[in-house]
């Protein structure tokens, strides 16, 4: 079946008005932060630290980058909260080397020196997200600086570029326009068993606001959270997108799908993960593909140990092939408390 998304995109701006459009629909488990952070929420300690370093080489060059997170929650009330994110990143890896031959996927998908010492253009540093919290009997209302991708595109094996993939095609999707670190709110509604979503948020450096509309299902391991996008801006940008997963024992599956109108048309990303091979340890294998003048492809294998509850190391492997095709080996050390 084909979807006619003008006609879609003019119903949903008559039923609503723009600051309230995009409530999405959940059933089932709800994450409201990426995994790396999301694990903190119930320790004794209210300030956490994560630290990543990564070396990455291909053809005749090799980059480091270190990557530090320190957010913290404060609790106002049983019901209020305030969460802090900040992050001081040394280096820029692959990326910038990347993205002066025009790709379109990056070797790291976290944010980097460039980007935290000045967020969005902003002037900003450090400081991507601050947001309050409030709950109510059966609804959440956060709003402040929010990280869209924390509660759109969520996926339990592909969305943490500290422990899962590297690269930026396989965290989120590449084609919706996930915008991170900029004003926004979300709400959620619990109402007889399903939850009502909503994400609004600032595109900048960009024009103009964008909204999701997000429906998750779960029923036992399998996850299945189909998503509409529309930016109200003096351009175009709407379209569909689609994240899943399913845990099967020790191994798990994902898949991710787009499609918009006009530019990026079609994206599609697979993989699976299996853990506790040996012991302790976890590998995955995704692939992820652009069809646009050009087809672009990536794949991306890594092996990841865990030393203790507080370390990890991973091998990684990337092949890129866009333009020119381009193979990335390197290592991951994560310390996260």
């Amino acid at each position: 079946m084909r979807f006619n998304l003008n006609i879609i995109g003019m119903i949903m701006r008559k039923l609503v008005l723009p600051l309230i459009l995009f409530i999405g629909f959940a059933y089932g488990k709800n994450s409201s932060e990426k995994p790396f952070i999301e694990e903190h929420i119930y320790h004794k300690h209210r300030i956490d630290f994560v630290n990543a370093s990564v070396f990455q080489q291909t053809d005749g060059y090799g980059a480091f980058y270190n990557t530090t997170h320190i957010f913290m929650y404060l609790d106002l009330s049983k019901t209020e909260q305030i969460f802090i994110n900040n992050s001081i990143t040394l280096g820029n890896g692959l990326n910038n080397r990347f993205s002066s031959k025009g790709f379109t996927f990056l070797p790291s998908g976290d944010d980097l020196q460039d980007m935290t010492e000045d967020i969005n253009d902003t002037g900003r540093k450090y400081i991507l997200e601050l947001w309050y919290k409030k709950k109510f009997e059966d609804s959440v209302f956060v709003a402040g600086l929010i990280d869209s991708a924390s509660f759109i595109d969520e996926n339990n094996v592909a969305n943490d570029e500290h422990t899962q993939f590297l690269n930026s095609a396989l965290i989120n999707n590449p084609v919706a326009p996930i915008h991170s670190y900029n004003p926004g709110f979300y709400i959620k509604h619990d109402l007889k068993g399903m939850v009502f979503k909503t994400v609004f948020i600032k595109n900048t450096p960009e024009k103009g606001n964008t909204g999701f509309l997000q429906l998750n299902i779960s029923k036992e391991n399998l996850n299945v959270r189909p998503y509409y996008y529309h930016t109200f801006s003096d351009y175009e940008n709407k379209g569909f997108g689609l994240s899943s997963d399913i845990g099967l024992g020790r191994s798990a599956l994902f898949f991710r799908g787009s499609k918009r109108s006009g530019g990026k048309d079609l994206f599609l990303s697979a993989g699976f993960q299996i853990e506790d091979i040996f012991r302790n340890d976890r590998i995955a294998f995704g692939t992820g593909f652009i069809k646009e003048e050009i087809k672009k492809y990536v794949y991306e294998i890594y092996y990841l140990y865990r030393i203790n509850s507080y370390i990890s190391f991973t091998l990684d492997f990337q092949q890129i092939k866009e333009r020119s095709s381009e193979n990335i080996f390197g290592t991951r050390l994560y310390i996260s408390y």
